[in-house]
């Protein structure tokens, strides 16, 4: 499985002028197989973040890439890799779980 280490693009993850840059890279990885994004060491992702890279990903790959593939890689890789049980979990832990940009 290859490991995509989210923090060498820094430890808030906002939108920005590289963002497709950033996008083509976390892309290649996804397209050499089975991926795990690890997101230990980021502290915060915006929604613009995530929709130029996760939403690009989905619009690109496909529904059934979503259906099939993305629920393994994030919802028990996210939370585990930031060594969090769920969402509730990271809450309790003081956390940052943002829905828009700007904090």
């Amino acid at each position: 499985m290859n490991v995509v280490r989210m923090n060498r693009y820094g430890q808030s993850l906002f939108s920005g002028q590289d963002s497709r840059k950033r996008y083509r890279e976390i892309l290649a990885e996804v397209e050499k197989g089975e991926v795990m994004f690890d997101f230990s060491g980021v502290r915060a992702m915006g929604s613009r973040f995530a929709d130029e890279v996760f939403g690009r990903m989905v619009f690109e790959k496909g529904a059934g890439w979503v259906l099939d593939e993305m629920p393994k890689m994030v919802s028990t890789a996210l939370w585990k890799s930031l060594g969090l049980k769920d969402s509730q979990d990271a809450r309790a832990r003081g956390v940052l779980i943002q829905d828009g940009e700007g904090v």
